[in-house]
């Protein structure tokens, strides 16, 4: 009885065979790392305007790449959002970022943001923090001599500041909406000055 004739391995065949396996495993490795590296973070459902409360219903909760660069908000802290107020156009689909939210809308009902150019000379020597409490003075023009000695003040508060190129302070402070335009006609004018107030109650 003859033998069955035995066969033969052909190297570049086990090669193959052996590149296969491996890259097999490589994909499953990668697949694998890239679901591991996956966090669930708090995104919109749907779009919040400015200055609207964001309900359990705008939010929703995905699976993204972790990314250390991202700021982001947790998937289990999506409840802690409910209720507060969007500092700004808020679009369906974006991740939430912790920076973009607010408890309050400045300005607030009944209020309005005023910005004044203002002179090292119009301010306090103390440097002035976002919500310091200041009263707004309308300083006295050429020929006005009755605000000199009975001059017109605004209770306000700091909402922001910065200095422009040429050295004016620019803040911008939240008063009455009631008293807003004679506000910004003083800052029009050039004619006002800011009056820094105790923090203490």
């Amino acid at each position: 009885m003859t033998a069955p004739p035995k066969l033969r391995r052909r190297p570049i065949q086990v090669l193959l065979a052996l590149a296969l396996v491996i890259a097999g495993a490589l994909l499953a490795v990668w697949a694998w790392s890239a679901a591991t590296d996956n966090v669930s973070v708090v995104a919109l459902r749907e779009t919040v305007p400015r200055g609207s409360q964001i309900g359990a219903e705008d939010l929703m909760v995905v699976q993204v790449n972790s990314d250390p660069a991202l700021r982001t908000v947790p998937g289990d802290q999506l409840e802690s959002f409910v209720g507060q107020r969007a500092g700004l156009d808020l679009s369906a689909g974006t991740l939430l970022s912790p920076d973009v939210v607010v408890e309050e809308v400045v300005p607030g009902a009944g209020q309005s943001v005023v910005g004044l150019a203002l002179a090292p000379g119009s301010l306090p020597g103390e440097p002035l923090q976002v919500g310091d409490r200041v009263r707004v003075v309308g300083t006295a023009g050429q020929g006005d001599p009755a605000q000199v000695s009975d001059p017109v003040e605004i209770p306000a508060e700091v909402a922001n500041f910065s200095v422009s190129e040429t050295g004016q302070v620019i803040l911008s402070v939240v008063l009455d909406e009631t008293r807003a335009g004679e506000a910004a006609t003083w800052a029009a004018a050039g004619r006002v000055a800011v009056i820094l107030d105790s923090s203490e109650d």
